[in-house]
């Protein structure tokens, strides 16, 4: 029986690249940012009453990563829960691009109780919990 040996530390740079952290010779890394969601307008999919948003921070995790010409690529995804008016619960899952390295921008959302009217812009703040 052949067996081909395996790449322990590439199967966990893959893991990585699928959301579950930066890997190193020691330990497993997540990377996530607080990035400030700005001028975001919504409205509520039951009783579709408008909500303009504060400017929020929201955490963001990364959930993907790809080199890229100019470096790597990650997306992000930070979730907002708020409760309209009407007592439904409203949830977004707002998404984050990173590319070049350290250079931030909206990358859509998703969400089942809200819709995005006015798509936020984002700013940046990084850090690196280990």
């Amino acid at each position: 029986m052949n067996r081909k040996p395996v790449d322990i530390g590439r199967q966990l740079k893959q893991l990585a690249v699928d959301g579950f952290g930066v890997w190193s010779a020691n330990k497993t890394v997540m990377i996530t940012t607080t990035l400030q969601i700005d001028k975001c307008q919504y409205k509520c999919r039951w009783c579709h009453k408008l909500h303009v948003g504060p400017s929020r921070v929201l955490e963001f995790r990364c959930v993907g990563e790809r080199e890229l010409q100019h470096g790597l690529e990650r997306t992000y995804e930070g979730d907002f829960s708020a409760v309209c008016e009407c007592d439904q619960p409203l949830t977004i899952t707002f998404l984050a691009k990173e590319y070049p390295e350290g250079v931030f921008g909206c990358g859509g959302h998703r969400s089942s109780d809200a819709e995005i009217i006015v798509e936020p812009t984002v700013r940046e703040h990084m850090e690196i919990l280990g």
